[in-house]
C-alpha cells in the first residue's frame, strides 16, 4: 500500500541517504530534488492555435467549472492538492516547442542536477513516458488569445516557476501505465484514483454506517433505550408431545428399537439408584446425595449424542451421562460410600465421580468451576486439531457465577468445539429463577457473547439428543461453542441438605411428576409403537431395584480405603512437610485407637 505521494512519483527509487528535499545544485530556491538525483517535474503542453504558456494554467483554472473540461490528467490540480505538499518545481523550455504540436501532452522528465544542457527541456531530443489526451473542444473551453500575448511570453518569464502539476484523477495514469509503462506505478495511480473519486462524491449522512470496532448496529437519531421485553421469549424446541407424539416427522431422528429401549432403561435405572440412595443417606449409611429425579432426559438424550471421545465436564447432576457412557453400578455406591474400589480413594464426597477411561472430569464442590476449565479443554482439542468437542453441564444458578461469563468470553473468542449445556431446573437451590435474573433465560445470552444458541425441551430426549448432535457436529467442523438451554424441573429436594417443601409447593411437584416427566413421556411412544407394555414395565422395575440392591449391598461390606492414600497422589515424592503431617496422623490414631476402628480398613 502506498504511504505518500513520493511512492507514485518514484516507484523504482529505493530510498538514499542523500534524501535532501532543500534547494538542489543550481535548480534555483525553492525547487525539489528527487532521491538519487531526479528532478521532479511535469510539463503540459497543448495544441498550437490554443496554447498556454505555463503560468497561462493559472488563469485558466480561475474560470468557471463549465469552462473547465475534465481532463484526462487534470493540469489544474496542483494549486489544489499538490502545492502544499512539495516547493514549486520549475521546468525550463521554449513555447516554441509547445506549439507544435496538435494534442495535450504530460511529460515526466528526468533532469540530473549539475546538467550542463542548463536544464533544458529536452522534449525533442529524449524519450518520454507520457500519456496524451486530444482536444478537439478546446475552442468551447479557452478564451481566446492573440498572437502577441504568447510572444510576449519569453524564457525569462518562464523563470517564474512554471508550478508542479501532478494531476487530480489518477485513473488515466493508471490504465496507461499498467498497459505500457510499469505496472507498480499503474497499481499505485489506481489506488489513489479510487481515493480521489470517493472524496469527490457528495456525502450522504443517511448511508453512514458505524465503524466502531465493539460492535455491529446502525445509526439512529431518536434517543431510546433497548427494553428487555421488546423481543419474544426464545422459542422452545421440542420433538414429542407430553403424550409422546411426534409433532414433525422431520425431526424425528428415527432412532432404532434397540437404542430407544436403551434410552428408557438408564432413564429409569438412574431413577431407581436415585431412590435407594436417597434412602441410604436418610437411614445415615452414606453421607450425602443429591438426586436427579425430573432431568434424566437432559443427562441420556445428550450423552447419546456425544462421541465416547468427547470430554465431559459435569456439575453434580449429571450422573445420567455417566451411566450412559458405561459407568457400572459399582464403581457409582463406591464412590458415594468412599470404599476402597473408588477412583477417588475416598477422598471425594458423595456424588462427586469421575473416570479417565470414560473422559468424565471429576466433578468439584463450587458451582461454576467446571466452565473456564471447560473453556481451556476445548481450545487445547482445537490446538491438537483432532474429531473431538468437549460438554460442559451447569445449572442456571451457577450460570449467574462469574466463572461462567469467563468461559463463555473465552470459549466465543478463542473459538473453541464447547457445547455449554444448561440444566434449566427452575431453582439454584431454593432461589427460583425470577429472582435469578431478569433477562429471558440463559439462552438470551448466547447471543452477546457471539455464541449459537437453542432452548430445548429438557423432558423430550429427542429434542435433547437432536440438539447436542448438531450443536457437536457444528463445534468440530467450525470451531466454535454452542449453548444449550434445556427446560425441565428439578423434582427431588436439591440435596439431602434440602428441605424444598419451604420454598415451593407439594401441587407444584405433582404437576411435573404426574403431568411432564421425561420418563413417562417416552414410555408412551414406546408403547404407541408397540415396543413396551405393562408386563415389560413391571419386569424391568424389578429387575432394576434387584441390580440396583446388589451393587449397594457390596459397596457396604468393601473396605475403606488405606488412610496412607491421604498423602499420595500429589507428589512424586513425599515432600517434609506431608511426611511430618503423616507421621503426626499415626500418632495420633495409635494414643485414640478405640475411636478410630482401622479394622474396616484396607492394610
Amino acid at each position: 500500500m502506498m504511504e505518500n505521494l513520493d511512492e507514485l512519483e518514484h516507484p523504482l527509487l529505493g530510498e538514499s541517504a542523500n534524501n535532501n528535499w532543500g534547494p538542489g545544485p543550481g535548480l534555483g530556491p525553492g525547487t525539489g530534488q528527487a532521491p538519487g538525483g531526479l528532478f521532479k517535474g511535469i510539463l503540459v503542453k497543448c495544441e498550437e492555435d490554443r496554447a498556454y504558456p505555463p503560468l497561462a494554467w493559472r488563469g485558466y483554472c480561475g474560470h468557471p467549472p463549465e469552462l473547465q473540461q475534465q481532463q484526462l490528467l487534470d493540469p489544474c490540480s496542483l494549486p489544489r492538492t499538490l502545492e502544499s505538499f512539495y516547493p514549486a518545481a520549475p521546468i525550463w523550455g521554449h513555447t516554441d516547442a509547445l506549439l507544435n504540436k496538435d494534442y495535450l501532452e504530460t511529460t515526466f522528465v528526468d533532469i540530473r542536477p549539475g546538467s550542463t544542457l542548463e536544464r533544458k527541456l529536452l522534449a525533442e531530443t529524449q524519450d518520454f513516458h507520457s500519456a496524451s489526451y486530444s482536444m478537439d473542444d478546446e475552442d468551447d473551453l479557452l478564451p481566446d488569445s492573440d498572437d502577441s500575448s504568447i510572444d510576449d511570453f519569453s524564457d525569462t518569464d518562464s523563470e517564474n516557476n512554471f508550478p508542479l502539476m501532478i494531476p487530480q484523477d489518477y485513473l488515466g495514469l493508471a490504465f496507461f501505465s499498467m498497459l505500457c509503462c510499469f505496472w507498480p506505478l499503474g497499481i499505485a495511480a489506481f489506488y489513489l484514483s479510487q481515493k480521489v473519486v470517493q472524496l469527490q462524491q457528495p456525502f450522504d449522512s443517511s448511508l453512514e454506517k458505524p465503524q466502531f470496532p465493539g460492535a455491529s448496529a446502525e445509526f439512529v437519531d431518536q434517543l431510546e433505550f433497548i427494553q428487555p421485553n421488546v423481543i419474544s421469549g426464545i422459542p422452545v424446541y421440542r420433538v414429542m408431545d407430553r403424550q409422546g407424539n411426534i409433532i414433525n416427522p422431520s425431526q424425528d431422528p428415527q432412532l432404532s428399537k434397540e437404542t430407544v429401549l436403551n434410552f428408557y432403561q438408564k432413564m429409569t435405572l438412574l431413577n431407581t439408584m436415585d431412590r435407594i440412595l436417597y434412602e441410604s443417606q436418610r437411614q445415615g449409611r452414606i453421607s450425602f446425595y443429591m438426586t436427579n429425579y425430573g432431568e434424566e432426559g437432559t443427562h441420556i438424550g445428550s450423552a447419546a449424542a456425544l462421541d465416547p471421545n468427547d470430554l465431559v465436564f459435569g456439575q453434580y447432576r449429571e450422573a445420567g451421562v455417566l451411566m450412559y457412557r458405561g459407568f457400572p453400578l459399582d464403581h457409582f455406591m463406591a464412590q458415594c460410600y468412599a470404599n476402597a474400589d473408588d477412583l477417588g480413594k475416598g477422598r471425594q464426597m458423595p456424588v462427586h465421580y469421575g473416570s479417565k477411561d470414560l473422559n468424565f472430569v471429576t466433578i468439584s464442590s463450587p458451582l461454576a468451576t467446571q466452565i473456564p476449565q471447560a473453556a481451556g479443554a476445548a481450545y487445547a482439542v482445537k490446538r491438537e486439531n483432532i474429531n473431538r468437542a468437549v460438554i460442559c453441564y451447569f445449572g442456571e444458578g451457577a450460570a449467574s457465577e462469574g466463572d461462567a461469563h469467563a468461559g463463555f468470553n473465552f470459549s466465543a473468542t478463542l473459538e473453541c468445539p464447547l457445547i455449554f449445556f444448561c440444566r434449566n431446573n427452575g431453582y439454584a437451590i431454593s432461589t427460583p429463577t425470577n429472582e435469578q435474573y431478569r433477562g429471558d433465560g440463559i439462552a438470551a445470552r448466547g447471543p452477546g457473547y457471539g455464541m449459537l444458541s437453542i432452548r430445548v425441551d429438557g423432558n423430550d430426549v429427542f429434542a435433547v439428543y437432536n440438539a447436542t448432535k448438531e450443536a457437536r457436529r457444528r463445534a468440530v467442523a467450525e470451531n466454535q461453542p454452542f449453548l444449550i438451554e434445556a427446560m425441565t424441573y428439578r423434582i427431588g429436594h436439591h440435596s439431602t441438605s434440602d428441605d424444598s417443601s419451604a420454598y415451593r409447593s407439594v401441587d407444584e411437584v405433582n404437576y411435573w411428576d404426574k403431568q411432564d416427566h421425561p420418563i413417562s413421556r417416552l414410555r408412551h411412544y414406546m408403547t404407541a409403537r408397540g415396543w413396551w407394555s405393562e408386563d415389560d414395565e413391571r419386569s424391568w422395575r424389578k429387575q432394576s431395584r434387584k441390580t440396583v440392591m446388589e451393587a449397594f449391598e457390596r459397596a457396604e461390606r468393601r473396605l475403606k480405603p488405606n488412610p496412607e492414600l491421604l498423602f499420595t497422589d500429589v507428589y512424586q515424592e513425599m515432600t517434609p512437610s506431608l511426611n511430618k503431617q503423616r507421621e503426626s496422623l499415626w500418632r495420633h490414631v495409635q494414643q485414640y485407637k478405640e475411636h478410630y476402628p482401622l479394622d474396616l480398613y484396607e492394610k
